[in-house]
C-alpha cells in the first residue's frame, strides 16, 4: 500500500510540475498568476509576488474575482488607469474578449508610477490564467514596436485589435486622403510615404493626450475622442480638414491635397462605431474635402 501510496504522489507531483511548466510558458516572466473561474468568479493562485502576498494578506481568504479586482484596483493601480483596470478585470468583459481571441494584455501603472501589464489567456470557454507584472523598458520598448506604424509614428491597426475594441468614445471618426491612390502615381511612393507622415503627424497635433489617431490601413485614419460634445467635434474635424488643405512638400512642390471625415457621435460599441464612421465618411467621398457628422444609432 506503501508504495502504492508513493508512486501515486510521484505521479501528482510530476502532473504539478507539467502543469507549472505550461502555465510559465503561457506567462513568461509574470509574476503573478491564478485561474479565474469566469461563470463563479473563483480564484485559483499560482505564483504570488510579494506585492500580491501584502495584498491579500490584509484579507480572511483568497478573494473572489470581483473582490480581486476591487482590492487589487484600489490600493495597486494609479488613479489615472483605475477605470481602464475595472473594465478590463470585469468577468463578462473577459468572457465577451475571450470569444474574439485567446489572449490579450492591458498596460497600466501602479501606485508607484511604474508601468504593468495584466494578461488574459483563454484556457476553455469559462476559465482563463490571469498574470501581473511589472514592465521593464525593454517590454516597453517591444509594446512600442508592436503597435506604433513604423511610417506615420502612430498607432496602427493591431493596436486597435488587441486594445481598443472594448474602450468607449464619445465620438469617432474615420478619415482619408482624398486622390491618394493618384498621388503615388504622379509623383512617388516616396513622396507619399512623406505625404502620409505629415498628415499623421497633423491629425496627433490636433488632438488631446485622451484622444487616440490610428493608421487604420493605407491612406485611412481612424481618431476616436474620449468626450467631446458635438460642435467641437466638427470645429475640430473642420481645423483637420483645413489644415490638410494647407500642407506643403518640398519635393512636391505642385502638390495639394485634401482629406475627408466621416464621424458618428454618441454612445456604443467601439467596432459598431467605426463600420458607422465609415458610412459617414462615404458620405463625404462623394463631394471631398468634407466633413460628415452622424448621430450614432445602436443596431445600425
Amino acid at each position: 500500500m506503501e508504495d502504492k501510496y508513493l508512486k501515486e504522489l510521484e505521479l501528482l507531483r510530476n502532473e504539478n510540475a507539467r502543469l507549472k511548466g505550461i502555465i510559465s510558458a503561457l506567462m513568461p516572466g509574470y509574476s503573478s498568476i491564478c485561474e479565474v473561474d469566469l461563470v463563479t468568479e473563483e480564484v485559483v493562485f499560482y505564483l504570488l509576488s510579494e506585492r500580491m502576498e501584502k495584498l491579500f494578506g490584509m484579507m480572511d481568504m483568497l478573494p473572489r474575482m470581483s473582490e480581486l479586482a476591487g482590492s487589487y484596483v484600489k490600493l495597486a493601480v494609479y488613479k489615472d488607469d483605475v477605470r481602464k483596470l475595472e473594465n478590463a478585470l470585469d468577468p463578462e468583459v473577459m468572457t465577451e474578449r475571450l470569444k474574439r481571441t485567446n489572449s490579450y494584455s492591458e498596460v497600466f501603472r501602479n501606485n508607484n508610477g511604474a508601468y504593468g501589464e495584466m494578461k488574459v489567456v483563454r484556457i476553455n470557454d469559462t476559465s482563463a490564467l490571469l498574470g501581473f507584472t511589472e514592465k521593464n523598458e525593454d517590454i516597453i520598448e517591444l509594446n512600442k514596436q508592436l503597435y506604433t506604424d513604423p511610417l506615420t509614428l502612430i498607432y496602427n491597426r493591431k493596436y486597435y485589435d488587441d486594445k481598443m475594441t472594448y474602450q468607449k468614445f464619445q465620438a469617432v471618426v474615420m478619415s482619408d486622403i482624398d486622390l491618394f491612390k493618384s498621388i503615388n502615381e504622379t509623383y512617388g511612393h516616396q513622396c507619399g510615404d512623406s505625404v502620409l507622415a505629415t498628415v499623421a503627424e497633423m491629425l496627433r497635433s490636433c488632438v488631446r493626450g485622451s484622444d487616440t489617431v490610428v493608421r487604420f490601413g493605407g491612406d485611412e485614419f481612424l481618431i476616436c475622442f474620449s468626450e467631446i460634445n458635438e460642435n467641437t467635434l466638427m470645429r475640430r474635424l473642420d481645423e483637420m480638414r483645413m489644415k490638410a488643405a494647407s500642407l506643403r512638400f518640398g519635393k512636391c512642390p505642385s502638390l495639394f491635397l485634401s482629406m475627408s471625415f466621416g464621424a458618428v457621435f454618441g454612445n456604443g460599441a467601439l467596432p459598431d462605431m467605426v463600420r458607422s464612421a465609415d458610412s459617414a465618411l462615404d458620405e463625404s467621398k462623394m463631394i471631398r474635402n468634407a466633413v460628415t457628422i452622424l448621430p450614432f444609432i445602436n443596431g445600425m
